[in-house]
């Protein structure tokens, strides 16, 4: 049986420059990059990027615990995953890209052992921190 994994990538672009929170945006958002047709990154089957991400298939237990949908998620965000997942369930969480990198050191993966959908997922988030600021740019993942 396969792994998968359905994400998306949230951006805030308020003008409002607060400092960096873990618990998730400081304002609500609606800019979204669905990647859910991303075939690359959601048929890749890539067990070594959803291992580092939650500890799926993975040879330890994932650096973050899942979290669920964050509090501020974008509705397109929500609705995707409200239709096709249990949400009281723990498959579905969200990391910073800091967070993806610290976990991917955590499970001893390189950059070259990712797939090229996770590598380009992994620069548009960095381009948009580059844009927005650090903690402005989130995955929002699901795993099945």
């Amino acid at each position: 049986m396969g792994t998968d994994i359905d994400a998306f990538i949230e951006i805030d672009d308020s003008p409002v420059r607060r400092p960096y929170s873990s618990q998730g945006f400081w304002t609500p958002t609606e800019k979204v990059i669905p990647l859910i047709e991303y075939g690359a990154l959601v048929g890749g089957k890539d067990y070594v990027f959803i291992g580092a991400l939650c500890g799926v298939r993975a040879p330890g237990d994932a650096l973050f615990p899942r979290r669920g949908l964050p509090a501020n998620v974008a509705r397109q965000t929500y609705a995707f995953f409200d239709r096709l997942y249990h949400l009281e369930d723990d498959m579905v969480s969200w990391l910073w890209l800091h967070e993806i990198y610290a976990s991917l050191d955590h499970m001893d993966v390189s950059w070259d052992d990712l797939s090229q959908a996770a590598q380009v997922v992994l620069r548009m988030m960095g381009f948009l921190e580059e844009k927005v600021g650090q903690g402005r740019a989130r995955l929002v993942f699901g795993v099945t």
